[in-house]
């Protein structure tokens, strides 16, 4: 509630962590009349408490997409060290287990808009916050940062460990957070390189469809005064005529 109190449980506390780019969406938790911390959504006031498939509730939400879609969080699984994501039309799926037995807690730390992609890092619940790795998850693999960069064309210096990554842009392309470097702790940038777009793809829904034609018409319309590109006095379009949808040549 905008100015009030979040929680549900009278008595007890909630706390909002992240929103989404215009704040309809609150991510968070909810203390339950047993102590614990129960991950929490607020879509436009409204409570709705996270749970694994089987019922059992998860920790807290730490981390909303830009578009309001897609929730990340951590304490999850029978050891309770499992990061989640989670979304009203999937439900909830945990992220893997740590790849360094040593590092067993997974921290997300954000989301594309699209869900495919989490940055986290794996680390204990011991100081320092540097002293983990940081990785990147694509559509259910992880990655770790310095392999994920060097194999896209990154050179990251010698000795450098992103260990702490705390950010992500909201295509999930350029990371930030801090690192351990050979000369102490740093903050530190990685742009990944990010897909070639569809050439002729104006409104970037991924396709070249009518709206796009519609604008390149638009254009030729506004600056030419007329759709006849070939001077033959007729409007050429890309219907085919009746003999040719009928398989005449």
């Amino acid at each position: 509630m905008k100015g009030g109190s979040c929680s549900t449980v009278a008595g007890y506390s909630s706390r909002a962590n992240a929103c989404d780019n215009v704040g309809a969406v609150i991510a968070g938790w909810q203390d339950t009349v047993s102590g614990g911390r129960q991950g929490a959504v607020w879509r436009d006031g409204v409570q709705t408490l996270i749970t694994m498939p089987s019922g059992a509730s998860v920790g807290e939400a730490g981390v909303v997409s830009g578009d309001g879609n897609w929730v990340v969080g951590l304490v999850a699984g029978s050891n309770g060290s499992l990061g989640w994501r989670w979304s009203e039309s999937t439900g909830l799926l945990t992220l893997p287990p740590t790849p360094i037995p040593s590092l067993p807690r997974a921290f997300p730390t954000g989301i594309n808009e699209d869900g495919s992609r989490i940055v986290l890092f794996y680390r204990t619940q011991f100081p320092p916050a540097t002293a983990g790795e940081g990785y990147l998850w694509i559509d259910g693999t992880l990655h770790s940062l310095e392999t994920l960069a060097a194999d896209s064309g990154v050179e990251i210096p010698a000795g450098v460990r992103m260990a702490l990554p705390l950010g992500m842009s909201n295509d999930g392309y350029t990371i930030v957070g801090t690192a351990r470097t050979p000369t102490g702790i740093q903050g530190f940038t990685l742009d990944l390189p990010r897909p070639a777009g569809c050439q002729g793809d104006l409104d970037d829904d991924g396709v070249v469809g009518p709206v796009d034609l519609g604008s390149v018409h638009g254009f030729v319309r506004h600056h030419f005064g007329s759709l006849d590109h070939n001077a033959d006095h007729e409007r050429h379009t890309t219907q085919q005529s009746p003999a040719r949808r009928a398989g005449r040549p």
